[in-house]
């Protein structure tokens, strides 16, 4: 229904900090080059010259000679860079539990960004001379940018791809313009892979979702694809290998081992699937080697650095450059460049080295610690690394040498990975998993740790932890709750707030039984008396609140509002005696020490309000900390009763 709708396709600019910041600084010169272009006579001070600008752009293209043969592309460029100058941020809208949006001024704002987007995606596929193709590939890129801040995630797809369907070879084109192209390009599959990844994520809940292995197939024909656009890109190869990683499991299986069957023939199969997406993690640790070596290279080793048939001399996995073959000053822009590749590095050594542990290539996962390990040992390329990176690598070396049966060797690797971050959750984790007496005095774990945990394990989370393990801690809190609610009748509106919504199974279970809103019917409709029920959440997950905003009961959404966060955080924003029931299913093993939690929910609590949760009691509880807190060896808070009813 868009304009662009008939035409080809479009694109997104790239994510890497240096290429943000060059985009960055070429729109403002772009900005106020058009409006230099477009103004032709000296203006007075009052006079807005933005504003000149686009109504002689407008003029022109309204201006047009009838049978024209193109529509003056370079013209709708610069009116969407002017036009885009004056865009303010999106407003903020309030959603309505039926959907619809209460702000009107957000339809005005949505107008005039399309119209924007529209105007970019038209000049790059009307320049069939003129425009570079790099500047055509930018144009869709912002086209498709824009459009996903619209919401329409269909119109930024087919923007992306056409933008990958742009060449140069219509155009005499310089060397440095077939490289912007390249980098181009590269950026756009960035941004589509993302999209893809993100749609397949969001489609079914296991093997037999055919529309995720559609997206997922999709996407990996897009990976093929732009291996040969951008051939030494590495992020290609490190999403072939996400995309492969999630396609095996799709397909009902996993480089882990079978999850349906244990038929001897299908073991080849997981192997060779489990070696596939090591080939690829190896493969872009291999080009990020190679880009990062390069990068840092004085210029006297440079031209030294590749034999004569070109191959570098410092291969990956055997030799780096010597402190004297480096720059040994470089100014801030560069030393941001050089971070941003070796951290790349780094993070594809681990990539690669544990889908070689998964599939039981050792010798290929030594060779890739090891190297990375030479990294963080090399006194000048060391501090390249962001340090989270290293202690990824540490704690990967860990982990290697605990898969071994190596206790003390992987401690040493945990305990090394908490001096460079002293708050790192997997490391504490990994440790409490030896029964290390480091962890006796660990009384809660990092936000970002349990964020990223759930981040990863939501796509797969109902499905394992429900349908596998039989999973039921919110059913015994909403039975709970809907037990106990009567006794503690309310006048008006119930408000429950549920703490770590995770994908929302709970809050179904709550909407279910304790009510549905204004004048439905619900299981339990004597408890809650005149008044509705309204449901908000928190989670540190964005990705489970994402999800947990989906969930519906009856066409009604679930929860009133989700927002990212942490539980106290949550609770403090609320005010005193305004909450009937709080909820937090599985979510205290994760929180740790319960006393500020607990503060704040006796705080914002009615007279004769609820809480209801889940504990998870130590084995034995004369083992645990003297104040009945630990952190087990699964990895989670225990809690004793005694501590729970002293706090």
């Amino acid at each position: 229904s868009h304009p662009w709708s008939s035409c080809s396709r479009d694109g997104e600019d790239g994510t890497a900090e240096r290429r943000m910041t060059t985009a960055m600084t070429i729109r403002t010169v772009a900005v106020f080059a058009a409006a230099a272009f477009l103004l032709t006579a000296a203006v007075a001070v009052e006079v807005d010259p933005v504003a000149q600008a686009i109504a002689k752009a407008r003029q022109r293209l309204q201006d047009k000679p009838q049978g024209h043969p193109y529509a003056f592309p370079k013209t709708q460029y610069r009116l969407a860079l002017l036009l885009e100058s004056r865009l303010p941020p999106p407003p903020a809208v309030s959603i309505m539990s039926d959907g619809t949006t209460s702000d009107a001024s957000s339809d005005q704002w949505r107008s005039e960004a399309i119209e924007i987007a529209s105007l970019y995606a038209a000049s790059a596929l009307n320049a069939t001379h003129g425009m570079g193709a790099s500047v055509r590939v930018d144009s869709l890129t912002k086209a498709a940018s824009i459009m996903m801040e619209v919401g329409d995630s269909d119109a930024a797809e087919t923007m992306l791809t056409s933008a990958l369907d742009i060449t140069n070879e219509d155009i005499d084109e310089l060397v440095e313009e077939a490289e912007s192209l390249r980098t181009a390009h590269a950026a756009v599959f960035e941004k589509l892979i993302a999209l893809l990844l993100d749609r397949a994520s969001q489609k079914g809940d296991g093997p037999t979702s055919t529309s995720e292995q559609s997206l997922l197939e999709r996407a990996l024909q897009l990976c093929e694809k732009c291996a040969e656009l951008s051939p030494d890109e590495p992020v290609v190869d490190e999403y072939r290998g996400v995309v492969l990683r999630k396609l095996y499991r799709t397909r009902g299986s996993t480089i882990f081992g079978s999850v349906s069957s244990d038929a001897p023939e299908a073991k080849p199969t997981q192997s060779a699937a489990a070696k596939d997406v090591h080939s690829a993690y190896e493969s872009a640790a291999k080009k990020s080697h190679e880009a990062a070596v390069v990068a840092a290279l004085n210029d006297e080793a440079v031209g030294l650095a590749r034999y004569p048939c070109g191959t570098l001399r410092f291969k990956y996995g055997k030799k780096l450059p010597g402190t004297s073959q480096l720059k040994q000053q470089v100014d801030q822009e560069e030393l941001g460049h050089l971070v941003s590749l070796w951290t790349r590095l780094v993070r594809h050594i681990i990539l690669a080295a544990a889908a070689a542990r998964e599939s039981g290539l050792k010798d290929d996962e030594d060779r890739h610690i090891q190297h990375g390990l030479n990294i963080l040992s090399h006194l000048a390329i060391s501090d390249y690394v962001r340090a989270d990176l290293q202690a990824d690598l540490l704690i990967n070396t860990g982990i290697r040498h605990k898969a071994r049966g190596e206790k003390k060797e992987a401690a040493r690797y945990f305990r090394a990975a908490l001096e460079v971050q002293p708050d790192d959750g997997h490391a504490l984790v990994q440790l409490a998993s030896l029964g290390d007496e480091y962890t006796a005095s660990v009384t809660e774990l990092s936000d970002d740790y349990v964020a990223g945990l759930f981040d990863g394990y939501s796509d797969r989370f109902e499905k394992e932890l429900v349908k596998n393990l039989g999973y039921r801690g919110h059913t015994i809190v909403a039975d709970t709750i809907n037990r106990h609610w009567n006794k503690s009748r309310a006048e008006g509106d119930v408000v429950v707030l549920d703490l770590g919504v995770g994908t929302g199974l709970l809050g179904q279970l709550l909407r279910e039984r304790i009510g549905l809103g204004d004048d439905a019917a619900c299981i339990s409709s004597e408890n809650i008396g005149e008044g509705k029920v309204i449901i908000r959440g928190v989670d540190l997950s964005s990705r489970m609140v994402e999800i947990s905003q989906t969930r519906t009961v009856n066409k009604v959404s679930v929860y009133d509002t989700v927002e990212v966060g942490d539980a106290i955080g949550f609770l403090q924003s609320m005010g005193s005696s305004s909450i009937d029931i709080i909820t937090a299913s599985d979510v205290f093993i994760y929180v740790g020490a319960l006393d500020e939690v607990f503060r704040e929910a006796s705080r914002v609590l009615k007279e004769g309000g609820l809480v209801g949760f889940t504990i998870e009691t130590p084995p034995n509880e004369k083992k645990g900390s003297e104040d009945g807190l630990m952190l087990l060896q699964s990895g989670r808070f225990g809690h004793s009763k005694s501590y729970v009813k002293d706090v």
